[in-house]
């Protein structure tokens, strides 16, 4: 059974931080071992809903403190 992971980052077009988060994703989707969810938020609501959503057995935060101030 597969590893359910959320990955938090931040809805961006362009920012390195998302971006290098992203590649981080794309990454973990090739592996067996895991099942990965891509949320892209702005709010503390938003990533509560995502976790309700998935049920994850682990959550990455792409974080910075300016990016996800919560």
């Amino acid at each position: 059974m597969k590893k359910k992971i959320l990955f938090i980052s931040r809805k961006a077009e362009r920012c390195g931080v998302a971006d290098y988060g992203g590649r981080v994703n794309a990454a973990l989707q090739k592996s067996e071992l895991f099942e990965t969810h891509w949320a892209e938020i702005e709010t503390a609501e938003e990533y509560v809903n995502w976790f309700n959503k998935v049920n994850p057995d682990l959550v990455l935060y792409n974080y910075y403190p300016i990016i996800l101030p919560f």
